[in-house]
């Protein structure tokens, strides 16, 4: 439709300038431990274009090294009708910049954020902040339907995982976590969204790294996590493997999977590296496990 032909959806990867500066989330000038992908935001604009919102941009201010002041000038640019960011809690205090100052520029241009922060402390992120949204836990259906609202002009309704403000009070939905209930309908990102040949890993600095996702969720419960559903939902084998596929071709070289768990079926980890061995996909992969679970039989398969 001409709606959503025309309505622009911005999503960002928020600026790392005055982040929290560990080593595992930040990025330095000089390069540092690499620069990954930010799979937020283009698993939801790959997830936008599958519905039929073709008009969106994907921003990385950390790739660019951008400040908020310059990543709200390339956001501007873009002459959005919604712009989301997602929140780490590393980046807590950029994302919060940020959305200040873009919202002084384009004052009537509604803002969503969510990510783990917001899962966290969705109520406080929406009152401490000018945002005019916040989702806790799956972002695509959210999106969608709030991209559907706003491109056709009508209220925006209840919406599971949705906290909105309303003339300046918080309005919680009646379901406070959103979830995606059948994974295999969302579509592998979309990796040509971002400078993919950009992004490498100090490992292999000289070659093209991604991030990838093969499951949700994870069925432990460690008091340190900010999981709260112990539960696991996938995409098929053949989905994956098909992923994979589409990496290579890219010419990508290193992947980083960061599952929860990856191998929280034995089964499904050995299916996997079949399908890559009888497809002949020739990548690097590195997951991320649990030391209780190592089994040498599928780490020599891997």
């Amino acid at each position: 439709s001409r709606k959503q032909k025309d309505f622009k959806t911005v999503l960002v990867q928020p600026s790392s300038h005055g982040a929290i500066q560990s080593l595992f989330t930040y990025i330095k000038a000089s390069g540092g431990i690499g620069k990954k992908p930010p799979l937020a935001i283009l698993i939801l604009g790959t997830y936008l274009k599958s519905q039929g919102f073709n008009n969106l941009a994907c921003i990385d201010a950390q790739l660019d090294d951008l400040s908020p002041e310059a990543t709200v000038d390339r956001i501007v640019e873009e002459k959005p009708d919604l712009v989301g960011f997602t929140a780490w809690t590393d980046f807590w205090f950029p994302v919060w910049e940020t959305v200040r100052i873009l919202k002084r520029r384009l004052p009537n241009c509604p803002v969503i954020l969510g990510g783990p922060h917001c899962s966290v402390f969705p109520k406080e992120t929406l009152e401490k902040s000018d945002a005019d949204y916040v989702v806790r836990g799956d972002g695509e259906d959210v999106l969608l339907e709030l991209v559907k609202s706003l491109s056709e002009g009508r209220p925006v309704e209840e919406i599971s995982g949705l906290y909105q403000k309303v003339n300046g009070e918080i309005k919680a939905p009646l379901c406070d976590l959103a979830m995606v209930k059948d994974l295999t309908q969302i579509p592998y990102p979309d990796r040509t969204l971002l400078p993919y040949k950009r992004y490498n890993s100090i490992l292999n600095p000289n070659e093209y790294e991604t991030t990838m996702i093969t499951s949700r969720g994870c069925p432990h419960k460690c008091n340190f996590c900010k999981m709260d559903v112990q539960k696991v939902y996938t995409r098929t084998v053949e989905q994956i493997v098909e992923e994979f596929r589409a990496i290579e071709e890219l010419g990508i070289t290193d992947v980083q999977i960061y599952d929860d768990t990856f191998t929280w079926s034995k089964k499904r980890v050995l299916d996997i590296c079949k399908g890559l061995i009888d497809g002949n996909i020739k990548v690097n992969w590195a997951i991320r496990d649990r030391v209780k679970r190592a089994d040498p039989d599928i780490y020599a398969l891997m």
